[in-house]
């Protein structure tokens, strides 16, 4: 799952694909696959900027920030040079940034360790369900328009 800077839509995103996922194995009678999904997240690049790394800094940790608060188990960061030209010295001390950057939002802020950090938020809740709802109507159409107790 990529995220973006859009903090609150990424994180909608990410929970509405666990609930859509959990419904399908549900009607599918076979939840117990559940806890088996590993989800991994990732900065997206396509909101990055070759003429601003700082911008992609702040990019990519709002990404990160959204993938830690929609609970992703593995969480990927980018290099702010990614889309830049740039010398070992700077490509270096991007890489480093980019795991730090980590770092700091999972030990320093605790993202990583609240249980469900979006969990009773009217608006990411409301946010998740109609990402969730559009997605199973997509779903439904791409199967041929079956019900969820056929799907």
């Amino acid at each position: 799952v990529t995220c973006d800077r859009e903090l609150f839509k990424s994180i909608a995103k990410l929970r509405a694909m666990k609930a859509l996922t959990w419904q399908v194995l549900v009607t599918l009678e076979k939840e117990d696959f559940f806890d088996s999904i590993k989800w991994v997240a990732r900065a997206s690049w396509r909101d990055f900027t070759c003429f601003d790394a700082a911008s992609n800094i702040l990019r990519n940790a709002t990404a990160l920030s959204a993938a830690f608060i929609g609970r992703a188990d593995v969480v990927e960061s980018l290099p702010y040079d990614l889309l830049i030209e740039s010398d070992a010295i700077v490509r270096e001390r991007a890489q480093r940034l980019a795991l730090t950057s980590q770092l700091v939002l999972q030990q320093e802020a605790n993202l990583g360790e609240v249980g469900d950090a979006a969990s009773g938020s009217f608006a990411l809740e409301e946010l998740t369900r109609t990402l969730g709802e559009q997605a199973w109507t997509w779903m439904q159409r791409l199967t041929g328009g079956t019900s969820s107790e056929e799907f």
